[in-house]
């Protein structure tokens, strides 16, 4: 009797369909927003981070398409449009099609991660994934939901123990784990390998949290 493939053994790399499917999406944003595909391919890589920071706790269309209008905005080299771009981000008004209105203090935390990034690709030298990978200032290890860890590199200092590390693996570093513990047991499970979270310190956590707020 042939034995059925375990699951996973056809495993697809989320992060490099990504990056391989970015010159037919600059396509569209190039006649959308009026901007020379080849400007847009230069700089993907900060438009692959804006994805990162604009992914925490938004659903995947709106994401994209405020990273692609914050990119073309920057790619334009105008800096008016950029700042109204960024106001935006900051506005809840801005995040038509979602589920739900999000929090003034997450979009506050989109366009302060954005700012950061922008200000992180156009000073000093280096790609923006060496910079993000350079050592983290603070010298401290996090107790996660369950997982105990090291802080991931300058990325985690700048953006968070999970939107950092998440946007070293949008550009190629698959050496660090973002904390979403969602995404990474559905990613373990395909592979079949045992989640390394601790699930009894991750109840306890959970159980907490319900005593305090109630």
């Amino acid at each position: 009797k042939k034995k059925k493939n375990p699951r996973g053994k056809e495993f697809v790399n989320f992060f490099s369909d990504f990056r391989d499917g970015l010159p037919n999406h600059f396509e569209d944003v190039a006649l959308d927003h009026g901007i020379d595909h080849s400007v847009l391919m230069e700089h993907k890589d900060l438009y692959s981070v804006m994805v990162a920071v604009l992914s925490n706790g938004n659903e995947a269309k709106p994401n994209i398409r405020l990273a692609d209008y914050v990119y073309a905005a920057w790619c334009s080299g105008d800096k008016a449009k950029l700042q109204l771009a960024l106001h935006q981000v900051g506005n809840r008004g801005a995040y038509t099609g979602m589920t739900g209105i999000p929090t003034i203090k997450r979009t506050e935390a989109h366009r302060k991660g954005l700012e950061a990034v922008i200000e992180l690709y156009t000073t000093g030298e280096g790609t923006l994934l060496e910079k993000l990978q350079a050592p983290n200032p603070v010298n401290r290890k996090v107790f996660t939901k369950g997982l105990l860890v090291e802080n991931q590199g300058y990325a985690s200092y700048l953006l968070g123990d999970k939107i950092g590390p998440f946007a070293r693996n949008m550009l190629g570093d698959e050496t660090v784990m973002a904390q979403d513990s969602h995404f990474v047991a559905e990613m373990l499970r395909a592979r079949g390998i045992a989640s390394p979270y601790n699930t009894k310190a991750l109840k306890n956590a959970f159980d907490n949290a319900k005593k305090v707020k109630s």
